[in-house]
């Protein structure tokens, strides 16, 4: 069995230090767990043997997003179809600093069939105001996820990762 999912929780009321965290989007899709070589949903249900991963070897550690290629909000039922889909990996749960767990991303989706979530810096709250403004241009993204540098991952919900569907007073 897996852990929870880490999960972003809302800015806090006070404005964080932007130049602390990497932003990634916030995709709309449906949140996968890979574990040991399966594929389980949020709440651990094992979706191992689902269309959407057939006759592929999946990672042993990595989180991610299925989405649909042509931007439709809902997946379809992965169970039975994966035309269109793709898979995003934005994390690799364990103990190491955030910027090692991101590293080792590339080679696992290239070994897997998957795509690399992309990862921004933002010097101030003007800059990450203009990336929140661009994201919400592109189909199945909702918003950002501020995660903070050198953070370990946890279960549940984080102290160090931010959500950011809006753009910030400055």
């Amino acid at each position: 069995m897996i852990d929870a999912p880490m999960r972003p929780t809302n800015l806090p009321k006070r404005r964080v230090e932007i130049r602390e965290y990497v932003l990634q989007p916030k995709w709309d899709g449906w949140y996968v767990v890979f574990h040991g070589g399966r594929a389980y949903t949020r709440h651990g249900e094992d979706i191992t043997g689902w269309a959407c991963w057939s006759g592929r070897a999946l990672p042993d550690n990595a989180v991610g997003e299925v989405l649909h290629r042509d931007g439709r909000q809902r997946v379809p039922s992965l169970a039975v179809n994966a035309d269109g889909l793709r898979v995003v990996l934005f994390d690799a749960p364990g103990p190491e600093p955030l910027e090692d767990r991101l590293a080792t991303l590339p080679e696992v989706a290239a070994r897997h069939g998957f795509e690399t979530i992309e990862t921004f810096s933002a010097a101030d709250w003007t800059e990450a105001n203009n990336m929140m403004a661009g994201a919400r241009t592109v189909p199945n993204v909702e918003g950002l996820v501020l995660k903070r540098r050198g953070s370990p991952w946890e279960s549940g919900d984080s102290k160090h990762w931010y959500r950011m569907k809006k753009v910030v007073k400055v």
